[in-house]
């Protein structure tokens, strides 16, 4: 159907956010008969079916349909939900994130003015309503990525963007071999890519993201997502992207230069501690990370001052400490099961 939206949210165990996500596009300026909504619930255990049920029950206005799967996998979940979609264009939304009540009317107009593109890649917004330390960096630190893909686009953020259901069901929707929640929007851009379809970035359809981080969850996301990439990476995907545009996904040179540089900076201060000349090695490493990292320091900074930005560095630093862990087990996995 033509300018219809077919909104797609997969949710697994996602009691404490699928409310406040359907609730918001419950609550769009966008008229309810130019799109609906379906929720594939992927094996959750606790109140998650219950709340979408609830949710139907009381806006019998609104087209939502609810499936219920058992696939422990983010694609294969999408692509049950894409399945019905029956309008020309495909929103995928995670059950984490809240739209603004304009964000479908931004799109629309959007999807109107650029009609020689399939998809169009939303972004995080600056605000997040967990307030948190982890949960605010983590927020801002996806927000300064996404914002700052460039053109051309070599990449899906699988959070909030919008695909043509013909470029979708024409590349075989995500890979059903990624499993959980894994890389499985980059390897869809990669297949969408090498059919020649297009990629807009669109910072104006920004969601908030309604995911409250720790210690604890942030390490075990970093962690494991750098353990995933370098494995997609040794299997030879998106190479020849990084040589060209200087992008390995979300990921610019500069942030992945910063990761031999800060593992370099223990090294060489150990060594300077049995000869002292070689400080200069290890502050020259650490005016090679601040080079690197000068945008993104300089945008926390203006987002939320001074102090949270020197704390931002200190976040900064452990994100790679635990980001080259993840990428040294995803070395080994991979040659191990080669």
């Amino acid at each position: 159907m033509t300018g219809y939206i077919s909104i797609v949210v997969p949710a697994r165990n996602s009691a404490l956010s699928i409310m406040a996500c359907l609730e918001a596009l419950a609550g769009q300026s966008f008229s309810r008969d130019r799109f609906d909504i379906t929720v594939t619930d992927d094996g959750s255990v606790d109140a998650t079916g219950r709340i979408i049920l609830e949710f139907i029950g009381r806006n019998p206005g609104l087209a939502v349909h609810y499936d219920k799967v058992n696939f422990a996998s983010a694609g294969r979940t999408r692509n049950a939900g894409a399945l019905g979609a029956k309008g020309d264009w495909i929103l995928f939304l995670d059950a984490d994130v809240i739209c603004p009540t304009d964000l479908l009317a931004r799109l629309g107009a959007r999807l109107a003015a650029h009609g020689d593109a399939d998809v169009f890649q939303g972004v995080y917004s600056r605000q997040t309503p967990c307030n948190n330390f982890f949960s605010v960096y983590k927020n801002l630190y996806t927000h300064f990525a996404l914002v700052n893909l460039g053109d051309p686009v070599r990449t899906v953020y699988g959070s909030v963007f919008a695909i043509r259901r013909t470029a979708f069901l024409g590349v075989g929707g995500f890979d059903p071999a990624y499993a959980g929640a894994s890389i499985e929007d980059r390897a869809l851009a990669e297949r969408l890519l090498d059919r020649g379809h297009r990629i807009i970035l669109c910072p104006e359809i920004a969601v908030a993201h309604n995911k409250c981080y720790t210690w604890t969850s942030f390490t075990e996301n970093q962690f494991r997502r750098s353990c995933e990439l370098a494995v997609f990476f040794l299997q030879g995907h998106q190479r020849q992207d990084l040589l060209k545009t200087k992008k390995f996904g979300t990921h610019s040179l500069g942030e992945l230069a910063r990761l031999p540089v800060v593992w370099a900076m223990p090294l060489a201060l150990l060594s300077a501690m049995y000869r002292p000349p070689l400080l200069i090695i290890f502050a020259g490493l650490g005016l090679a990370y601040f080079f690197l990292r000068r945008k993104f320091l300089g945008f926390l900074a203006a987002e939320r001052g001074l102090c949270f930005a020197l704390l931002g560095i200190m976040a900064d630093l452990y994100d790679v400490f635990v980001c080259g862990l993840g990428i040294i087990r995803g070395c080994l996995r991979y040659w191990v099961h080669v």
